[in-house]
């Protein structure tokens, strides 16, 4: 080993050995290059459903909820979202809404909940569904 550092010192190779060298360094960097292009990549697509900062409160307003929810497509085409209502795991409506791929929709909601027969506090939930995934928001209402 100690000759090695010294003739690296020194620069005394031959130019066969240092083509040897770089024939062995070129054939690496080629097969880690094939390595990153060949393996495959795993696409990612997915939804972003969220509800709008500061668009709902945690009581009724005369007997009514409100608020705006918003859905993103990320799922690399157009999708027919199936939107569900909730309110503590009791369907209140269903709508069907068609979001562009790369696109965000926003829409107002509200329910009267006043004549609600379920116990305070209330899991008002919205949840959309497109092909095999879910996925939920929801906000809590409390007694006045």
């Amino acid at each position: 080993m100690k000759t090695l550092f010294s003739r690296i010192k020194r620069n005394d190779f031959s130019n066969e050995e240092l083509e040897g060298f770089l024939r062995i360094l070129l054939a690496v960097a080629v097969i880690y290059s094939l390595f990153l292009f060949a393996v495959p990549r795993i696409p990612t697509s997915f939804t972003v459903l969220y509800l709008q900062p500061q668009s709902y409160e945690n009581k009724l307003v005369a007997g009514k909820a409100f608020f705006v929810f918003g859905i993103q497509n990320l799922e690399g085409t157009d999708a027919n979202y199936l939107v569900g209502y909730y309110a503590n795991d009791q369907l209140l409506e269903q709508e069907g809404i068609l979001v562009r791929a790369g696109e965000t929709i926003e829409k107002d909601k509200g329910f009267y909940l006043g004549d609600f027969k379920g116990n305070y506090p209330i899991k008002l939930t919205t949840q959309a569904s497109f092909g095999n995934k879910n996925y939920q928001v929801h906000y809590w209402i409390f007694e006045d």
